[in-house]
This record gives C-alpha cells, sequence and structure tokens, in this order.
C-alpha cells in the first residue's frame, strides 16, 4: 500500500484492519439483502398466486385457466432429466436455460390449449417451474395433463 493512503487512512483515525472488517461487514449485509429480497419476492409471487388461483378454479374449462407465478428459484433440469432422460424426442431442450427463470415471472408462450401439449411442453414447465406438478416416470401425456391441471387450481 502507497505511504500517502497509509497516512490518509491513519489520520482518518482508521487503519487496514478495521478497513477490512468493514468491508467483510459490507459483504454481509449485501447477501442479507440479496436474500430478504429473494425471500419478498416468492411471498409476492405466492401471494400474486392466490388470485391466480381463485381464478384458475372458478372456471371448469382449462382454456381459461391462467398460468401461475413462479415461486421456486431455480431451475428444474433435475427433475426433468429424471423423469424424461429415456425419452429420445426430448434430449434437445433436457438443457439448463440460459438466463434462470426468475421467481415472480410466468412461462413465456404459455399455452392452455392442454389437449396439444407434448412431452417437450411438460419438460419445458418443469424446468422453468422447478416443479414436477407430480408427473412420475412413465406418466402418460393424459396423466401429465391431469396432475398439470391440478397444479394449476391446487
Amino acid at each position: 500500500m502507497c505511504a500517502s493512503l497509509w497516512n490518509l487512512l491513519n489520520v482518518k483515525g482508521l487503519n487496514l484492519r478495521y478497513l477490512w472488517k468493514l468491508l467483510d461487514i459490507n459483504n454481509q449485509l449485501t447477501a442479507g439483502f440479496n436474500q430478504m429480497n429473494q425471500q419478498l419476492a416468492v411471498a409476492l409471487a405466492i401471494s400474486r398466486n392466490t388470485r391466480v388461483l381463485a381464478h384458475n378454479r372458478l372456471h371448469d374449462v382449462p382454456r381459461a385457466y391462467r398460468p401461475l407465478y413462479k415461486t421456486i428459484p431455480g431451475n428444474g433440469l433435475n427433475l426433468a432429466n429424471h423423469i424424461y432422460a429415456n425419452f429420445a424426442n426430448v434430449q434437445d431442450i433436457l438443457i439448463a436455460p440460459a438466463e434462470e427463470p426468475a421467481v415472480g415471472t410466468v412461462p413465456p408462450n404459455f399455452s392452455t390449449n392442454f389437449s396439444a401439449y407434448t412431452t417437450a411442453d411438460f419438460v419445458r414447465l418443469i424446468i422453468f417451474y422447478n416443479e414436477d406438478f407430480g408427473i412420475v416416470v412413465g406418466d402418460t401425456i393424459e396423466s401429465s395433463i391431469n396432475k398439470l391441471c391440478g397444479f394449476l387450481t391446487y
């Protein structure tokens, strides 16, 4: 450290040990604020989902359903790999997204035309939501649709 900077720190009543301590405290506070922001985003998404769930429950027709907001941080690549690892036609989409889906967002291009859903659509939703909707290895498309509709109205 240059002498003039050291003198300046000493003039202000600081020394290097205290400066490092302040930096450490700053890092701890930043980490704490980031964690609080993440928890706030989850709480806000859960709160928004109460309205979406109420809407979805009022409609007997799944085509009127709205997507839920994402509440689980991260992506569901591991979940999707566990369920669909043996499906040759989805191997090209069983990859981590370039950017983690943010908590509080809805899946892009969400479709309520569930009868047109393919295995690839379920893989994309599982990766987005980081949620398997109760789908297990060996479930049919029909069974997966029923479980997704259950998720959208739980």
